[in-house]
């Protein structure tokens, strides 16, 4: 019996653990198509405060890098 218990627990941990890795995974798409529909909006636009080539916003600021992974801490709680 106690087997069969820890080989269901193995069991419910590894389909946790792939329901993680598919919920990661389409949080990335989410991202990455937001990041075309922001970029192809603000090629659309032409505004005096969208982003110059160089990185400028047309205020003067420049803009951060490393905005390309972020992290649910909800998410990464459970792992």
């Amino acid at each position: 019996m106690e087997s069969s218990k820890r080989q269901h627990m193995v069991e419910v941990e590894q389909m946790r653990r792939d329901l993680q890795k598919d919920l990661d995974a389409k949080w990335r798409e989410i991202l990455e198509k937001a990041h075309a529909e922001i970029a192809r909006l603000s090629n659309e636009d032409g505004d005096e405060d969208d982003v110059d080539e160089d990185g400028d916003v047309g205020d003067g600021k420049r803009l951060e890098d490393g905005g390309d992974e972020q992290t649910n801490s909800a998410m990464d709680a459970s792992t």
